[in-house]
């Protein structure tokens, strides 16, 4: 009698049990788990269900410990049924190997019933231990557990959702390629399986593999899986089809149109190709309404911003990005966090500036430097080692002005403010006021300097016998995006000794500051000025016998642009805020921009530039 209510209590128990985790009762169908395992260790389904309602609370820790056990209750199990199994065919093997009907008839066998019931229990604690481990930030254990499946039992290479989850934990593992691997098998056991061709189609992407993740993208779309529409808009927008993102994005806004990472990007796509002012202001507002803590919104936002000349608000909001971590150098006493004009607060005051970012947003916002002195009683300008040299000789001449690259006791500074930041607390608010001191860093006294060096076609304003070019065509830098930037210095000059074929009349220097080829040098005629390049006042020192300079959006150009020089900047599809709509730039009236016109092709872009050089300088041409 005791074992009858005990079965009945237990059955009941488990009726409970599948009703408290249908309805999300996790702390109840937990606890019941509990009872039913104290009356019945041997369970493997309710060992099973204890471990899922584990992951739905995120205990993973329990999760494993319950799977684990009820994994090897079921392996045990399993192996237990297998031999019986093999004992029972040896003792009624068929006569004839035509007949087929006692196959036929294990089919039905309760024993074989109860072993594919063991097998299904298996393969359920397998994926589900090992998805455990997955969120659990545990990747590896879940790939070798799966593998431990796939190797006990053969048939599961047949499965679906396994090969999907192991993906899954490759994918959080960083191995991009097995990832794919898996996720194709996945898709070609089941060709409806949409998740598996979005989550193939994301991997493609990682792996730069971009042809093949649109095709997918475009197959989950059309099946009205519009996540995948989002990230279809999202990978044009990476290669620079921002036309093709932006069809989609008009087309799936309505189911979107509270998400705030989706309105940013269609922001972003409107930015990029320059669309309608109040319109693309819109959706970056509206996105930051959504969701304020996301201080990229606001980065994007103030370049857009920017780009567009809306100065008091763009600089305003441009402060967002102190929220990033690891902004700022040193720590800092006294910081500057007014985010509004506030001359007042500088006036007579010792104030320390700083960068924050890099080479070439130290050079562009360094003119604001000499405003600030005007003001403060004594300025200290704090700079990478680098631009030390060249600062202390562009500011040698103001006399409460201090440039330094190493940390100083700070105990007697009134204010500390970022370089980036001074645009803003002196009222910067027009592009006159912007343009006013683009050329700071050219000799104050040209005609004594271009005297002191011999150069005679710059003190008369003659044009030079010898048109010198320098190039610059690649960037180390560390900041995102950086290889976009570089170009093959081969195309580059070959198109200028086909423009100058006349080595008399044109020299080429190169300007990169990891050198260039010698044998370029010897093919193109290319002198190499690395060696005189050691900080950026030597490398000003090259730039200033130099006519025209060619370079990709990189420190150099900020330099050569400060001089005064033409010059001439290769930009690349998704190009940076400073250059405005890629033409020119409000920051330097002698900046001509070069854009692609396919992302990552510069054909064009050389094809421009080569147009422009043969109808300008034609007269160096022939």
């Amino acid at each position: 009698m005791q074992e009858y209510n005990d079965t009945t209590n237990i059955a009941t128990k488990r009726q409970l049990c599948a009703r408290a985790f249908a309805n999300k009762n996790y702390s109840e169908c937990v606890g019941l788990c509990v009872e039913i395992l104290a009356l019945d260790h041997f369970d493997i389904d309710t060992w099973n269900l204890a471990g899922i309602t584990m992951i739905e609370i995120k205990e993973y820790a329990r999760a494993i410990e319950y799977l684990a056990e009820g994994l090897h209750l079921a392996r045990e199990r399993l192996k237990s049924l297998q031999v019986q199994v093999l004992h029972k065919n040896d003792k009624t093997q068929p006569r004839d190997s035509s007949d087929t009907a006692s196959s036929t008839q294990d089919l039905d066998d309760p024993l074989h019933t109860t072993l594919r019931e063991t097998l299904r229990l298996c393969e359920g604690l397998w994926l589900n231990l090992a998805e455990a481990y997955r969120r659990d930030n545990n990747p590896q254990e879940a790939i070798s557990i799966l593998h431990q499946a796939l190797e006990a039992i053969p048939i599961l290479n047949e499965n679906a959702t396994l090969h999907f989850n192991l993906a899954k934990a490759y994918v959080d593992a960083g191995d991009s390629l097995s990832s794919v691997d898996h996720y194709t098998i996945a898709l070609r056991l089941d060709p409806n399986d949409l998740g598996a061709m979005f989550n193939l189609a994301n991997a493609q992407v990682t792996l730069s593999r971009f042809p093949e993740a649109i095709e997918l993208y475009e197959m989950a779309y059309k099946r009205g899986f519009l996540q995948a529409g989002v990230n279809l808009a999202n990978t044009y927008i990476k290669l620079g089809f921002f036309t093709q993102a932006l069809e989609i994005f008009k087309e799936i806004e309505p189911v979107f149109e509270n998400d705030n990472v989706f309105l940013f990007n269609y922001a972003n796509a409107l930015n990029y190709l320059n669309a309608d002012f109040e319109k693309t202001k819109h959706y970056y507002m509206r996105a930051i309404e959504l969701d304020s803590q996301r201080v990229e919104y606001y980065i994007n936002y103030a370049h857009f911003l920017l780009k567009n000349h809306h100065f008091t608000e763009g600089f305003s909001t441009y402060e967002m990005r102190k929220k990033f971590e690891n902004m700022l150098p040193i720590t800092l006493p006294n910081l500057w966090n007014k985010e509004c004009q506030d001359t007042e607060n500088l006036k007579d005051k010792i104030v320390f500036v700083y960068y924050e970012q890099g080479f070439g947003d130290c050079i562009m916002f360094g003119r604001f430097v000499p405003l600030l002195a005007q003001i403060a009683k004594e300025v200290i300008l704090y700079v990478q080692e680098p631009l030390k040299n060249l600062f202390n000789d562009a500011f040698e001449n103001i006399q409460n002005l201090k440039v330094c690259s190493q940390t100083l006791e700070l105990d007697s500074i009134d204010v500390s403010i970022s370089l980036l930041s001074l645009p803003l607390a002196l009222g910067i608010h027009t592009a006159e006021q912007v343009q006013h001191s683009q050329h700071y860093l050219m000799y104050q006294n040209i005609l004594k300097r271009a005297l002191a060096r011999g150069d005679i076609e710059e003190v008369y304003g003659i044009k030079p016998s010898t048109l010198k070019i320098g190039i610059c065509f690649h960037t180390d830098s560390d900041f995102a995006e950086t290889e976009l930037k570089n170009i093959e210095p081969k195309p580059l000059l070959a198109m200028l000794r086909e423009v100058f074929p006349n080595h008399a009349k044109v020299e080429i220097h190169s300007v990169n500051y990891s050198g260039i080829a010698s044998e370029l040098c010897g093919e193109f005629g290319v002198y190499d000025c690395k060696e005189e390049m050691s900080d950026f006042l030597q490398t000003r020192k090259v730039l200033e016998r130099l006519d025209v300079v060619i370079s990709i959006d990189t420190a150099l150009a900020h330099l050569s642009a400060s001089l005064g020089k033409s010059t001439f900047v290769l930009l690349h599809k998704r190009f940076d805020w400073r250059y405005d709509k890629g033409v020119d730039s409000v920051w330097y009236e002698n900046i001509l921009g070069f854009v692609q016109s396919d992302m990552g092709k510069w054909e064009n872009v050389l094809h421009n530039l080569q147009s422009y050089l043969k109808s300008v300088y034609s007269e160096y041409s022939v």
